[in-house]
């Protein structure tokens, strides 16, 4: 693995420089350079080469009054490209921005203010912002369908798992008995029962013959189980035929 120094990060651009270098670049069809002012180096303000810098007329070297503004736009920081005049049709463009060891860095350099360049300039910013525009609708759009791909694996995946409940010629009691643990966390109940019950000859009343299935602990003996609920199934079968006497 390859590791660098600090020297030799102070001397190597961000790559949120380099990308804003690259778009200045392009928006202006000029060479601009970089500077940063880091303390691990020599001189206040020090030039680092990039690989569209290095014939940049301008050189290394700029007056003391620009370095100076310099100065001034890391003291107030702005995202916002800035322009200081320099004569009638020239001026010079200067963008904040900060080293991976978080000194200030600033793409700069001069730019020729006559109206066909900012035409050109203009029509070529308006182009991109369409294009991104498209390309965010594009990312939205995917971004929604592999949501919707996302919650369809995790139910097949769900599915997958309780694929033997849905075997046409498993008895019930077969497929019920291993739902009941989750059943009983999802009710918080401390025990739940399967019971094994059947119709009495010639009458419409299940009574609870044996105990299926268990989770968790029964505070009562199973054949004590099946009486209440045995109880319980002939009080609401005399309440619905209207037979329900209290005395």
């Amino acid at each position: 693995m390859i590791t660098m120094n600090e020297s030799d990060l102070a001397t190597t651009p961000s790559q949120r420089t380099l990308a804003i270098h690259q778009q200045l670049e392009q928006a202006f069809a000029c060479s601009l350079g970089i500077w940063t002012n880091s303390q691990r180096l020599p001189a206040k303000w020090s030039w680092l080469k990039c690989d569209s810098t290095k014939q940049a007329w301008f050189g290394r070297q700029l007056s003391e009054s620009i370095y100076q503004w310099f100065d001034q736009l890391v003291a107030r920081p702005t995202t916002e490209p800035q322009l200081l005049r320099l004569s009638d049709n020239q001026a010079m463009i200067a963008a904040v921005s900060e080293s991976d060891l978080g000194d200030p860095e600033i793409v700069a350099g001069p730019v020729h203010l006559d109206a066909w360049s900012l035409a050109q300039a203009t029509a070529q910013l308006a182009v991109k912002q369409a294009s991104k525009a498209e390309d965010e609708e594009m990312l939205e759009h995917y971004a929604t369908r592999l949501s919707a791909s996302f919650e369809e694996l995790c139910f097949l995946r769900r599915l997958s798992k309780h694929v033997d409940y849905c075997v046409a010629d498993r008895p019930p009691a077969e497929v019920a008995v291993p739902i009941l643990p989750e059943m009983r966390q999802l009710l918080e109940v401390e025990a739940l029962c399967l019971i094994n019950a059947s119709k009495e000859r010639g009458s419409q009343v299940y009574r609870a013959r044996s105990i299926g299935g268990i989770a968790g602990s029964l505070p009562i003996a199973e054949s004590v189980c099946c009486q209440v609920v045995d109880s319980s199934t002939a009080i609401r079968h005399a309440s619905r035929q209207g037979r329900l006497q209290f005395g």
